[in-house]
């Protein structure tokens, strides 16, 4: 089996980065509620703290310096934000299955954070998704690159919704951490259409 995982809020707490993130902003000056709201905007284009600081009014020296701080103290935390049963499931399953992180979002800030979260050295390849490439769409391609069949685990049901909409041959996999952004989401193909789940070790293989 090759599973392809999502990487935030399924391997990754990035509500908290996001609350910390916020709470930088705040110490900026910037309205907590003025952030959320613009963040969210960017959240379907590709969010970055650079384009989300730029776009609530933060320019210069000021932008900068607040960046690299964030950036250098993602680096610190990443490890620790990952998802304890991660590292524990993936090399578990690793004699037997292969792994891939299919993730939306702003390209060299999701690689940034997959690296700081020690990930690369246990996933064997990391795709990124865009509105004009969806995952939908890469999943699709993987399956004619990959020959063995495919688990995908996303939080957000709108992906998996969009998968099972193209008749892929995909098994599928809710994952609701608690506390992630999709996790209080009603759907009724929780456990229909898919596997519904809150760790990786309760996901059936």
């Amino acid at each position: 089996m090759h599973i392809v995982f999502d990487f935030d809020h399924t391997l990754f707490n990035t509500a908290q980065l996001w609350q910390d993130w916020l709470d930088q902003l705040e110490n900026c000056g910037i309205d907590r509620a003025d952030a959320v709201e613009s963040g969210e905007r960017l959240f379907g284009i590709g969010f970055s703290p650079y384009n989300h600081g730029d776009q609530l009014g933060l320019q210069g020296d000021e932008l900068d310096q607040l960046v690299s701080d964030f950036e250098e103290y993602t680096r610190q935390e990443s490890e620790q934000l990952l998802y304890k049963d991660v590292e524990e499931c993936i090399k578990k399953w690793g004699d037997e299955h292969t792994f891939s992180i299919l993730t939306f979002g702003h390209a060299e800030y999701q690689h940034s954070k997959i690296e700081a979260a020690g990930l690369n050295d246990l996933i064997d390849d990391v795709r990124i998704a865009m509105p004009e490439r969806t995952k939908a769409t890469q999943i699709a391609e993987m399956l004619k690159e990959i020959d063995e069949p495919i688990m995908f685990v996303d939080d957000n049901p709108r992906e998996l919704q969009a998968v099972a909409e193209l008749g892929l041959d995909v098994q599928l996999v809710r994952m609701r951490r608690k506390g992630g952004r999709h996790s209080d989401e009603f759907c009724k193909e929780d456990g229909e259409k898919w596997q519904s789940i809150t760790s990786l070790s309760d996901m059936t293989i």
